[in-house]
């Protein structure tokens, strides 16, 4: 009689943790200064540009994410000197999306 419990036990307990990392890997975070593109099975399917939370297929939907803020590249500064003797100095800053 209690030789089948500890199956039945075991089969439950399995089965909470499978139902748990579904829930897991079913929901993704999308922030503010991203955009997501959902893609299943190799298509995109949409493309998330809405902050929160939002739900995927595990296993069948993958994620592409892009940061949409805007990055600085500081480049170092150039010193030359002009045919009329003149120096001059050359700072730049670089913004990309």
């Amino acid at each position: 009689m209690f030789e089948d419990l500890g199956v039945d036990v075991l089969i439950l307990v399995f089965g909470a943790f499978v139902v748990i990392v579904v829930l897991f890997l079913s929901y993704f975070i999308v922030r503010q200064w991203e955009k997501v593109a959902l893609i299943r099975l190799g298509r995109i399917v949409k493309i998330e540009d809405k902050a929160g939370l939002h739900f995927k297929m595990p296993f069948i939907d993958s994620l592409y994410v892009v940061d949409m803020r805007m990055q600085t590249i500081q480049l170092k500064g150039q010193s030359t000197i002009t045919k009329d003797n003149i120096s001059v100095s050359i700072d730049a800053v670089v913004f990309t999306k």
